[in-house]
């Protein structure tokens, strides 16, 4: 399974449940976590508002090039940045942490249908410099 060019940009401290704690935009079943490292879910290239929960994210899948707005970083190829997204959660041209940073190979389209050419972007929009 992979997780890829996404940006999520809700995540809040749920506050009830079996995991009341729990505050991170993506989580993925610790289940996870008994397989091995190849076999568990990818998420690469994805912006991330909160990743405050660890636990619940990046020990059970494999993580990189990800941009986490607020927490933690899951990996040394992940970071923690303000990715300076427009209104509609779109970069813009001061979004340094995501334009053409992207590992490639994982999407070969964002999410308007544009061609994330060979030097792909982090997130679901690949940033396109305004005429």
């Amino acid at each position: 399974m992979k997780i890829a060019h996404n940006t999520i940009l809700s995540g809040r401290r749920r506050g009830r449940g079996a995991f009341p704690d729990l505050a991170n935009s993506l989580t993925v079943s610790y289940r996870y976590r008994n397989l091995r490292p190849k076999r568990r879910p990818a998420g690469m290239n994805n912006v991330l508002a909160l990743t405050d929960s660890p636990g619940h994210l990046c020990g059970a899948a494999r993580m990189a090039k990800n941009v986490t707005i607020a927490g933690i970083a899951c990996s040394d190829r992940d970071v923690v940045a303000d990715p300076l997204l427009d209104a509609r959660g779109a970069p813009t041209a001061e979004s340094t942490v995501l334009i053409d940073r992207a590992r490639r190979g994982w999407s070969t389209r964002d999410l308007l249908g544009r061609s994330r050419g060979t030097a792909p972007g982090i997130g679901a929009f690949e940033y396109v410099p305004p005429p």
